[in-house]
């Protein structure tokens, strides 16, 4: 699946791991991550439930609602 609007989701550090002078780069590997929206105005949320909603077999919708929130 493919998305015609660009990137729907980012991922950023939590605050703690954002000072690059202070953190050790092996930390990141396990630090935990923020998923935001890209751009909250598309509200993608509305549309990925408009697309679910409209697919014949609920799983499908159901799939595609867990992946992208």
């Amino acid at each position: 699946m493919t998305s015609t609007c660009g990137h729907v989701m980012t991922l950023d550090f939590p605050t703690k791991f954002n000072n690059w002078e202070r953190v050790d780069p092996v930390d990141l590997y396990t630090a935990p991550t923020n998923k935001i929206e890209a751009n909250a105005k598309m509200r993608m949320n509305d549309v990925i439930d408009a697309v679910s909603n409209s697919m014949k077999k609920p799983r499908d919708g159901d799939l595609m609602r867990n992946v992208y929130r």
